[in-house]
């Protein structure tokens, strides 16, 4: 029986885009990567000589999958709204179906560690965990946690808060664009877009390798050029902007970087670009991203991002409460199989009882295309057919 015999809701409708299996596999390789990071760094508290260094160093590079995560949020959302007739009532839809599409999993995960907080407090009072106000809930809520200073419940909820900005603000300026063209011609509407997208570009890169400063702690600058460049990868695939445009972006992040990091993160923004181009262009390539484990991790990866943290850390620290800090070898090594077995099973049950009902009611919201609401356009189309910076 093949995969979609076996889920039949993974068969596309006629006309739809097809699912990009490179792309699912990316995600769930950065989700599990992130698992990995967040599970050693709770091993970390103690000295754990049994775990073999080359393993501990590629759990330590773990957080690198939030960075394959940007470049792939901005290739999955051009493409996703390539044929959307942009006018502002299409940014309120856009909107209410992103919502309902990540709201509901990541308020479940909000709930889930507010419970583990009071019942960790009830079986062991000596942890002291800090409990949130109502005001640091409400700010969750609406991604405004860090803006408003009130800081995440937990970690990784930062990520989410950049990615609803970067949605809201590249459909936003799309919309805009759609505006200007009807008041003042394409040719300005063009000429401003390009303007706009190359000042973002590059004040991004600034931001997030020093050379700005002053940036409102939880506004997602300092990470716009790495969605952005996701989504010029879409652009070439469609047409829009040639392969040397997406070339452009890659040296100059390279040649302004000087981040630590900025070595491995120029890696993966080409590489990930690179791979989603493929993806899109080469079916055959395509194909061989198509394996089972892949494809479960890549449908559980925002479910498995959302609860690791919360089920994953605990089940670490329950072991070091226990049994002290630099757990024995054995007892190390399971509970390092327990805490990461644990968060997928987690973040399965979390994609199949919460996630996956929210994408369904999240397809109800129609999205109005230029061809009239409902239609489908050509397969190689774009929002905006601006070159990009």
């Amino acid at each position: 029986m093949s995969e979609q015999e076996a889920h039949p809701e993974n068969i596309p409708p006629p006309g739809a885009q097809p699912r990009l299996r490179t792309v699912d596999a990316l995600r769930g390789v950065a989700a599990l990567a992130v698992v990995f990071y967040h599970v050693q760094g709770a091993l970390n508290r103690g000295e754990q000589s049994w775990l073999p260094d080359a393993v501990r160093r590629l759990a330590e590079g773990g957080h690198f999958g939030v960075n394959v995560f940007f470049v792939l949020s901005g290739f999955v959302i051009a493409r996703s709204v390539r044929d959307g007739s942009m006018t502002p009532g299409y940014l309120g839809r856009f909107t209410l179906r992103r919502s309902i599409r990540l709201d509901p999993p990541y308020w479940s995960a909000i709930a889930l560690e507010v419970l583990l907080i009071y019942l960790g407090l009830a079986l062991i009072p000596s942890l002291a965990t800090p409990v949130p106000s109502v005001a640091q809930l409400a700010a969750h809520l609406v991604y405004l946690q860090d803006i408003l200073g009130y800081g995440h419940l937990i970690a990784i909820f930062w990520t989410l808060c950049y990615e609803f900005q970067f949605y809201l603000t590249f459909v936003g300026i799309l919309v805009t664009g759609h505006l200007l063209a009807q008041w003042a011609g394409r040719r300005v509407a063009t000429a401003g877009l390009v303007l706009l997208f190359t000042a973002l570009f590059f004040a991004s890169i600034g931001t997030h390798h020093g050379w700005i400063t002053g940036v409102h702690r939880g506004v997602a600058l300092d990470r716009w050029y790495e969605f952005f460049t996701g989504v010029v990868a879409w652009w070439v695939v469609a047409g829009v902007v040639r392969f040397p445009v997406l070339v452009l972006t890659w040296v100059a992040n390279a040649l302004m970087a000087r981040h630590p990091d900025s070595p491995v993160e120029i890696v993966i923004t080409v590489g990930v670009s690179t791979l989603c181009l493929l993806s899109a262009m080469r079916p055959g390539f395509d194909r061989h991203f198509d394996q089972r484990p892949l494809q479960f991790l890549g449908a559980i990866s925002y479910s498995l991002y959302l609860y690791h943290a919360s089920v994953g850390w605990r089940v670490v620290s329950l072991a070091q409460h226990f049994a002290g800090n630099s757990l024995p070898p054995l007892v190390g090594m399971l509970t390092w199989v327990a805490a990461v077995g644990s968060a997928v099973t987690v973040g399965w049950l979390g994609w199949r009882l919460i996630e996956r009902p929210s994408l369904r009611f999240s397809k109800r919201v129609t999205l109005p295309t230029r061809l009239g609401t409902g239609a489908v356009a050509p397969a190689l189309r774009t929002p905006v057919e601006v070159p990009a910076p």
